[in-house]
């Protein structure tokens, strides 16, 4: 038991380091299903979680939720039917060319989950940076697919109008809930941008 938990001590500590090595800055985040879970932030304040799940000690889970909030719903659904269809069928095979795991990629469209894993006996910095890039990138291919379309749609009613309104920072912290079956089987701790999109884990 002690020699499992100088491992895993061990496997944490190289995954910081290798954050930190490419300027993200990292902190602890507690949760009784994980044997560790890291919040990596950079200098734009995106955040991402990774952890290690005590159910599956053998790879290490990547994580990300990307939820629209209602007014930008709401502005994607008035678009036209060919435009919503084609902007979901461009992003389903974005993600899929990404080699990234998602759900969520249809009407409505409230959240986009996107996930990415290592197992153990592949993990190298190489290999986890380049894990952790995908899930960065698959992020920031769902705001901006949706970002596109929105261009020059009224807002509805009631809600501020700004000429960008995807890239301000909001300090919303959204609270653990559970996401369910073996493939997904993280909670997720998340931070937001209005635009709602969140980077979580467990």
């Amino acid at each position: 038991m002690a020699e499992q938990e100088q491992h895993t001590s061990a496997t944490r500590e190289r995954v910081q380091n290798w954050l930190m090595s490419e300027g993200w800055k990292i902190s602890e985040q507690p949760h009784p299903d994980a044997e560790w879970l890291i919040r990596a932030e950079d200098a734009a304040q995106r955040r991402i979680l990774i952890g290690q799940n005590k159910a599956r000690p053998d790879m290490i889970q990547l994580e990300a939720r990307v939820n629209l909030a209602d007014e930008h719903r709401q502005m994607f659904e008035k678009l036209p039917d060919e435009t919503r269809r084609a902007t979901l069928w461009d992003l389903r095979f974005r993600l899929l060319a990404m080699n990234v795991d998602f759900t969520g990629v249809a009407e409505p469209m409230p959240t986009v989950l996107l996930t990415q894993r290592i197992y153990l006996d592949g993990l190298t910095k190489d290999n986890f940076l380049q894990r952790f890039s995908i899930v960065r990138n698959a992020i920031v291919a769902v705001i901006w697919s949706i970002t596109r379309q929105l261009e020059g749609v009224e807002p509805p009613r009631g809600v501020r109008n700004t000429n960008n309104p995807l890239t301000r920072i909001s300090p919303h912290i959204h609270t653990f809930q559970k996401i369910g079956d073996v493939g997904r089987f993280l909670r997720l701790f998340c931070c937001c941008l209005e635009f709602r999109p969140h980077y979580k884990i467990f």
